[in-house]
């Protein structure tokens, strides 16, 4: 297919009645970008690097060019950033970096593939169970906020995932250094993590959730990380009292 008149110099935008529009359009483009081009006469064509046509291509260049032309990092891209950093299991991180993507496979997006279920809540059987709600409003989960929030003095309640996660970041930057920082920023994947196994002992083993061992599961998990983190052993539950560390 061809859009040039040979010898009118010019383009013939409209004998092709079966070109889609699309393509009229790309051609348009080509068409007035080369009218705007400036020919010397006498002169070599040569290959020229539109970002530095100076110092001509660079790997270094290539990246900061690119960088530049990539569109914003999505926010879910930038708490990823410090969700890796944080010193817990790689199967923590995994499971709380979908979570915060609302792909946790609870009952409500189960019903999305048409599955027969019920999708209430197990541990509370009054709401469907979706991310936020098993993991921030459910009775059983606010049980558990609750318990943390007098424990550290800082309010443990949500209005969204994302929100759940600033808490969390917030509570780490204000813990100082030092083992307790590290133990800080593990309180929210803890206790996520400890809400989704109860859930899934329910589903999966016939448990009963009781809010009681889910409190003394999140203190475990605590001292276990914070002894592996630094050696420190005074780090976890005592009664109602959540130790970070120091």
């Amino acid at each position: 297919m061809s859009f040039w008149l040979p010898g009118s110099g010019r383009w013939d935008l409209h004998s092709e009645r079966n070109a889609e529009p699309a393509a009229i359009a790309e051609i348009q483009d080509v068409h007035n970008k080369i009218r705007t081009m400036s020919l010397q006469a006498g002169t070599r064509d040569r290959r020229v690097w539109v970002p530095d046509p100076d110092k001509g291509f660079t790997v270094r260049g290539a990246y900061d060019w690119w960088s530049r032309a990539l569109p914003p990092v999505p926010a879910i891209q930038g708490k990823a950033r410090a969700l890796w950093k944080l010193k817990v299991p790689l199967k923590v991180k995994v499971f709380l970096w979908l979570a915060l993507q609302d792909r946790l496979l609870t009952k409500a997006r189960r019903a999305r593939w048409r599955s027969q279920e019920s999708e209430l809540c197990v541990l509370c059987n009054e709401d469907r169970e979706t991310t936020f709600h098993i993991l921030c409003e459910c009775k059983f989960s606010c049980s558990l906020w609750a318990r943390i929030s007098t424990a550290i003095g800082r309010n443990f309640t949500f209005n969204s995932l994302d929100d759940m996660w600033d808490v969390g970041q917030q509570l780490c930057n204000t813990a100082g250094g030092g083992t307790r920082q590290l133990v800080a920023g593990a309180v929210v994947p803890a206790t996520t993590w400890v809400i989704w196994r109860t859930r899934n002992g329910v589903i999966f083993r016939g448990h009963t959730a009781y809010v009681e061992n889910a409190w003394e599961d999140i203190g475990g998990l605590l001292h276990e990380w914070g002894r592996c983190l630094a050696g420190a052993s005074h780090v976890g539950v005592v009664g109602d009292q959540l130790r970070l560390g120091s």
